[in-house]
């Protein structure tokens, strides 16, 4: 794909994309990002040429459009360079997720912090003229205490109007002009309001069920909040004792009476100023609470079908159980500690520094480490003996723009290296590898396992520009996977695959017009499809937070929530709920099938529950 850049031709390539949707596409350039549109217009080659001189009025956390990209002729311009961010940022999104504030250990401070960063940031934005309009958890990035807004283009201005939004986020209270939002800063506030109530409680203000308005648009429309009696609250959200009663206030003032304006940076420093942090989890709350809501609300009494196998003292990041032994990774105090359970023996070793951007693995007595996003080095360690040390060191290749890309079966460890999927197995001492398949450098993903009789299988994705090619390997056989293709527009966000005996359940997260939904594809282990669902419903939703939370057998999916585990039959959707399970689970904790019953992996605890 050729274009022009100041006038000079540059080639494109599919495998330096770094991310695409249904408007555009971002490439790597060198040291730059090209962003290309899908259907480039004039109008939107206008809006492009009337922002770029305004953008020197913007901070540097605004990843504005730099430059214009032209077509190979030189007459239209497609889209535009800007800055190239670095893997070590992520969606905003992020902050809503238990399971990933769990492993990076942020708390309600660090997560204020942020948007103290981001309350300066948008204010100067509105300082230059300019409204966000489509303010989301997917065009704000974070690192530490930074965030970056990006998606410029789509910023209202002047004449310009932004011309995308996002459900979840826009301002009920908007105004509509000749079709179109016309948005004021008041409506960026609102939005920023919701990313902020969602980073702290992992719930939207308007979220939960009710029993007479099921959709979250219409519950904001009515002002009916979260905190409304007649509203089921989210099991996976944390308590709103974090929240101080300032902040509540300010909630029920915007989200509950309607009340618009200029939000103060007050309102955020003095809730930050508030927090303690608890010295037995690390949460921070408000001080005047009498004790730490999250411990507080923790706690779990296992009933006799429940056995537990291992209690943490930090957040468990990484376990596997393999041949009778169960394996964990925890972060404790700022330092990474292992633990092996084996025949009613605990053994705990510190190992080193918490790594909180880390990816671990476990791999028989080997470690597979990713020490951070940015690094494409896989560290492997030796844990047999009784002081763990340095094995070896190799690399692999990333997804686009995101960190190291490997996986582990029972038995062999895959890294892509040279245009090539790798299958590694040590043996005496030494990383032993041969070539499983060719791959598209850069736009490769996948995942590995090992069923019950110890056969590797393996299903992963090639993406060119916008188009996905699903594969699954079973016994060294390479199938097509024949997955419902993602409609036009539709955005992959996250996936998860679950392998179960004689089926394969991927599940994909996407977004579709500013909504979110979950595609659902059952597939036999030729790659043909079984069954599929797409699931749009809100309380749907929740049962997959995190996305591979729900165990999986064939046809069927078993939650944790705070009822106890539920099983759903995908083919009728079909519930029965285990009672006995009450006292064992929570929502957002993750199952596994295990012998006579499951495995329940929870921040700080791993169980075994019996079935019954």
């Amino acid at each position: 794909m050729k274009y022009l850049l100041d006038g000079k031709p540059i080639t494109l390539d599919s495998a330096d994309v770094i991310s695409s949707g249904g408007e555009a596409t971002v490439f790597r350039h060198n040291n730059q990002a090209i962003k290309i549109y899908t259907q480039p217009t004039a109008d939107r080659a206008k809006k492009l040429a009337a922002l770029l001189p305004l953008t020197s009025g913007l901070p540097l956390e605004v990843i504005a459009p730099q430059r214009l990209i032209y077509d190979e002729k030189g007459k239209t311009a497609v889209g535009f360079a800007m800055h190239l961010l670095d893997a070590g940022y992520a969606e905003v999104r992020k902050l809503a997720t238990k399971k990933y504030r769990q492993k990076a250990g942020i708390s309600a401070a660090e997560v204020t912090d942020l948007f103290i960063n981001a309350w300066c940031t948008l204010s100067m934005i509105h300082r230059a003229g300019m409204v966000v309009g489509d303010f989301n958890d997917l065009n704000v990035m974070f690192k530490t205490a930074t965030m970056l807004f990006i998606d410029v283009d789509s910023f209202q201005f002047g004449v310009y109007p932004c011309l995308v939004g996002t459900e979840a986020f826009t301002d009920p209270r908007a105004a509509i002009f000749k079709g179109r939002l016309a948005l004021k800063p008041e409506n960026d506030w609102y939005a920023f309001l919701v990313l902020w109530f969602r980073a702290l409680t992992l719930a939207h203000p308007y979220g939960g069920t009710h029993p007479k308005v099921p959709l979250l648009a219409e519950r904001a429309r009515q002002r009916i909040t979260i905190f409304d009696p007649a509203v089921t609250k989210p099991e996976i959200a944390y308590p709103f004792e974090l929240l101080s009663d300032d902040l509540l206030h300010l909630y029920d003032q915007w989200f509950a009476k309607g009340n618009r304006g200029a939000l103060p940076l007050d309102a955020l420093q003095t809730y930050r100023d508030s927090l303690m942090r608890c010295p037995t989890c690390g949460a921070s709350y408000p001080a005047n609470r009498a004790y730490c809501p999250l411990c507080h609300t923790s706690g779990l009494t296992p009933a006799q079908s429940v056995r537990v196998l291992l209690e943490t003292g930090g957040p468990i990041v990484t376990w596997t159980l393999a041949g009778g032994t169960l394996r964990a990774i925890a972060h404790e105090k700022d330092q990474a500690v292992l633990y092996e359970v084996a025949n009613g023996v605990t053994r705990r070793i510190v190992l080193f520094g918490a790594l909180p951007d880390a990816t671990y693995a476990f791999l028989a007595d080997k470690l597979i480490i990713s020490p951070t996003p940015e690094s494409d080095e896989l560290l492997i360690v030796d844990i047999a003996a009784s002081t763990p040390s340095a094995f070896l060191k190799t690399t692999t290749d990333r997804y686009a723009n995101r960190g190291a890309l490997f996986a582990v079966s029972n038995r062999s460890l895959y890294r892509i290296a040279g245009g090539a999927l790798m299958r590694g197995q040590f043996d005496y001492g030494q990383l032993v590898e041969r070539q499983v398949l060719a791959i598209a450098r850069g736009q490769t993903w996948f995942c590995a396992a090992s069923d019950d009789q110890g056969r590797e299988r393996l299903f992963g994705y090639f993406r060119t520009l916008q188009m996905y090619s699903h594969w699954l390997l079973t016994d060294g056989e390479q199938y097509t996977a024949d997955l419902t293709p993602l409609d036009a527009g539709e955005l992959l966000i996250d996936n998860a695959v679950k392998f179960a005996s004689g089926s394969v359940l991927i599940t994909r997260l996407t977004q579709a017009n500013g909504a979110d939904r979950v595609r659902l594809d059952e597939i036999d282990l030729h790659g043909k499809l079984l069954q599929a669902k797409v699931l749009n419903d809100p309380a749907q939703l929740e049962a997959f937070e995190p996305i591979d939370a729900p165990a999986y057998s064939r046809d069927v999916l078993l939650h944790a929530t705070d009822r106890g585990v539920i099983q759903h039959r995908l083919s009728n959707d079909a519930e029965k709920l285990f009672m006995h399970t009450v006292s064992a689970v929570r929502r957002g904790d993750t199952l596994i099938p295990h012998e006579d019953g499951l495995l329940a992996i929870s921040e700080r605890r791993i169980v075994h529950i019996r079935a019954r």
